[in-house]
């Protein structure tokens, strides 16, 4: 009789054990599905909240270009917005610009091959960095006038400065944007500047 009693109690504390368990198994599930709905809408809102505030409305590359040049216009966006976009790019298409002129000038100073360039390069402002992409025909000219400008000889410039300023205005036109003044002049004054200085290092060199 007692151990009838003592089957009955333990077979009760078996089912009530087991009851609890599932108890807290869905407890658990519960709280796990209420959890990850609720870092969903977080990571959902903070993406949104990113690309509101990042630069750009978070364009990069050849996204951000053809925005610019009006070829495609995100949702949300107005005319006014990219307008302002435009504005605040202006001094990061003049980095990409100076950036690409100073690689081909450097290729061209050493003797290095003539190179075909990278039509992304990362652009470095005082608030952010981005990508910065330019048309392969432009981006092509810029160095190759910046690698010949690097030796060229006096009469060889003003077929030089010609065409860097055609390929300047061409792509601050595709976005929209005025061109500064003298760009093309300053190229290619800084380029034969440091050609000037190490001529005249090997001629006194020579002459010593």
């Amino acid at each position: 009789m007692s151990n009838l009693i003592v089957l009955t109690i333990i077979l009760i504390c078996t089912a009530s054990i087991t009851v609890l368990v599932l108890y807290a198994v869905g407890k658990i599930r519960s709280l796990e599905e209420i959890t990850r709905q609720l870092m969903d809408q977080q990571v959902g809102g903070s993406g949104a909240s990113a690309v509101d505030n990042a630069p750009f409305h978070g364009l990069q590359g050849k996204p951000l270009w053809d925005m610019l040049a009006g070829k495609t216009v995100p949702e949300g966006l107005t005319a006014t917005d990219i307008e302002q976009f435009r504005e605040q790019y202006a001094p990061v298409l003049l980095k990409t610009i100076r950036s690409l002129f100073a690689e081909g000038s450097s290729d061209g100073k050493f003797g290095a091959a003539r190179a075909t360039p990278k039509s992304e390069r990362l652009v470095k402002t005082l608030r952010f960095a981005l990508s910065s992409w330019l048309p392969s025909q432009e981006l092509n000219s810029l160095y190759n006038v910046a690698y010949d400008s690097a030796r060229a000889q006096s009469d060889e410039l003003n077929r030089l400065r010609m065409a860097l300023e055609e390929t300047i205005s061409t792509l601050y036109s595709k976005i929209k944007l005025p061109v500064p003044t003298g760009l093309a002049g300053s190229l290619l004054s800084e380029a034969r500047s440091v050609e000037t200085v190490a001529a005249d290092t090997e001629a006194g060199d020579g002459n010593a």
